[in-house]
């Protein structure tokens, strides 16, 4: 669909939601439950899963990198608009 303004902060409303849920589960878990595995039964009896605070980490990774194409998609369509 064609870039607009009502798209563009509803798509930011929903990641600031995201990120506030995200914000209360750690805060309702505690930072003590941050070095604990998450994943499936079977990954984690065989010793397997990441933690929680690697989860979070590729969260904000995932997030920077996004956040870096945005600026790149910005940046076109302003150039593309000057020109």
């Amino acid at each position: 669909p064609t870039p607009g303004e009502q798209g563009w902060r509803a798509a930011v409303a929903a990641l600031d939601a995201a990120h506030r849920e995200v914000i209360a589960a750690v805060r309702e878990r505690g930072a003590a439950r941050l070095d604990e595995r998450a994943g499936t039964a079977a990954e984690l009896s065989a010793g397997g899963g990441v933690t929680y605070r690697v989860m979070l980490h590729g969260l904000a990774q995932h997030d920077a990198y996004h956040t870096g194409q945005i600026a790149l998609l910005k940046r076109i369509y302003r150039d593309t608009a000057t020109s």
